[in-house]
């Protein structure tokens, strides 16, 4: 029931002095998957931009890696917080459909009104469990988690009004006339958020 205006983004154009000037117009902010990127120091430009302001964001995959990243390194004072913070060997693609416990009272379980999903998955990088205790009583939450393989699935913001990052692949289940739930609840937020 909306239009939506994309505006792409080359985050190799992105740093600390221009971030807000080059997204400062937008009502959200996705960053989508990929196999990593020599430009990271934009994407964690771009996705703490939007945490700060609290401009809704998506992060799909690697998008909800760096999210994890940014928040380390910012947020918690992990300043070498790098990729290798969030991979987890690389020697496994897990592709796919998983099944996703989603936790009460989070963002993700009021998106979906259910307590388990299944989404498909397509990537070789997993969030390092090494350092899940890390996150414990701060503002980032897994409302997500894979209980078979004990895999982070969802990542969000407590004091956000949308800051979700998915490892999963939300695109392989949308359809033109039933966009996924994350979709919908994403432009939702954007349409929601005052200019």
């Amino acid at each position: 029931g909306t239009g939506v205006k994309v505006t792409a983004i080359d985050s190799g154009d992105l740093n600390a002095a221009n971030v807000a000037a080059k997204l400062g117009g937008l009502q959200g902010i996705i960053v989508p998957g990929g196999l990593g990127s020599n430009n990271a120091e934009g994407v964690l430009a771009a996705i703490r931009y939007a945490r700060e302001n609290k401009v809704p964001f998506l992060g799909i995959c690697f998008g909800m890696r760096m999210a994890v990243v940014e928040y380390a390194r910012n947020a918690l004072g992990y300043q070498n917080t790098s990729s290798l913070f969030i991979d987890k060997g690389n020697g496994s693609t897990r592709l796919g459909l998983y099944a996703c416990e989603l936790a009460p009272k989070t963002q993700a379980a009021s998106i979906y009104k259910e307590k388990t999903i299944r989404e498909r998955h397509a990537h070789s990088s997993e969030f390092n469990n090494d350092y899940r205790g890390m996150f414990a009583d701060t503002g980032m939450v897994f409302s997500g988690v894979n209980r078979e393989h004990d895999l982070i699935e969802i990542a969000e913001l407590k004091d956000h009004p949308y800051f979700i990052g998915c490892q999963f692949r939300p695109e392989f289940l949308s359809r033109p006339n039933r966009p996924h739930p994350l979709f919908v609840s994403f432009v939702a937020a954007a349409m929601g958020r005052k200019e």
